[in-house]
């Protein structure tokens, strides 16, 4: 038997147009909307696109470009995106750049072609130099939203965690349990995502009066593979107190690096990462971490863009959300 939305309204025990307006994302009681997406998903629901995009002249289609799903943090945004995308009633795009703005460049003209009505996307690493196609969008009056990171050069909504606070308790962790020589293996300094963890590392030395090294702070491609290299290079000099990382998949390459070369974690050298993936908690060691609320800020970032397809026209604004140092035995 087809399931009509009048189903859902009847058993849901509100009207055909309120669960019009929930499908479609417009305001609604927390209570009711909560109902009836409830409703939706038991009785496996689907609005007809077709439809509402006759009717109302869009594609309920949002556009979401990530920089790689190797790394496993962008795998949970895209889960939680399309998720939360669905429950109010929208397709989702995914499109990958590759961490290059040429690619993401050509990822947007092709949802642009396939009528999108709006676009989330993960900055690149050299994105900074190329945002004529970002600029374009203003023209084209498609709305976007930037989650994890920005352009500085563009005025938008941006959803991100606190990465100087994150990486300023990271730091102040380490340095507070006898680690006074703290490598710090990160991306471009250039980069928002890295500049402001950064300051947050100086700033928890500077607190405290201890004395570092610029030569500490070390620019490196943000994967397994560089962070293991980048750390045989560290020890091929010394052995130093602690390494941390701005994510956690580089975090494992620093341990694997250290256990190939006979060097204990936490014993010898201390060991922290970044966003606290799913498998952080199980790695050998249990990794030394600094949670961003992903489920959270995928929700904001998708509220954000849906109020801005409803005609929402106020002042952009960065989005900050707090981080959670996470201990585990990673770190003496």
């Amino acid at each position: 038997m087809k399931i009509t939305i009048k189903d859902v309204a009847r058993i849901s025990g509100v009207s055909v147009g309120t669960v019009s307006k929930v499908i479609n994302g417009k305001p609604v009681s927390e209570k009711i909307r909560s109902k009836v997406i409830e409703t939706i998903h038991e009785l496996n629901y689907k609005p007809n696109q077709h439809a509402r995009s006759l009717i109302t002249n869009k594609s309920y289609t949002i556009g979401l470009i990530v920089t790689n799903i190797t790394n496993p943090f962008f795998g949970e945004i895209v889960s939680h995106i399309k998720e939360d995308l669905e429950q109010k009633g929208y397709n989702l795009l995914l499109g990958i750049s590759r961490d290059q703005s040429s690619e993401e460049k050509v990822t947007i003209e092709n949802f642009v072609s396939r009528h999108v009505d709006g676009l989330i996307i993960v900055p690149t690493r050299d994105g900074e130099h190329e945002l004529e196609h970002i600029y374009k969008l203003r023209q084209q009056k498609i709305p976007f939203v930037f989650i994890t990171s920005q352009y500085l050069g563009i005025r938008a909504d941006c959803v991100m965690s606190d990465f100087t606070k994150g990486s300023y308790q990271l730091t102040s962790h380490l340095l507070d349990n006898e680690n006074k020589e703290i490598y710090f293996l990160t991306d471009s300094k250039e980069l928002l995502l890295s500049s402001k963890r950064i300051d947050g590392y100086r700033m928890a030395y500077m607190e405290r009066g201890i004395t570092y090294k610029e030569n500490w702070i070390i620019e490196t491609l943000p994967n397994f593979e560089s962070a293991y290299k980048t750390t045989e290079g560290i020890i091929n000099n010394q052995i130093p107190d602690a390494i941390m990382t701005i994510n956690d998949v580089m975090a494992m390459g620093v341990i694997k690096c250290l256990k190939d070369n006979g060097i204990k974690v936490p014993e010898d050298v201390s060991v922290a990462g970044y966003d606290d993936l799913l498998f952080s908690s199980m790695f050998d060691p249990p990794l030394t971490t600094v949670k961003q609320p992903i489920e959270e800020m995928c929700k904001e970032t998708v509220d954000i863009l849906i109020k801005r397809l409803q005609g929402y026209d106020k002042e952009f604004n960065v989005h900050l959300y707090p981080s959670e140092l996470i201990i585990r035995e990673s770190t003496k």
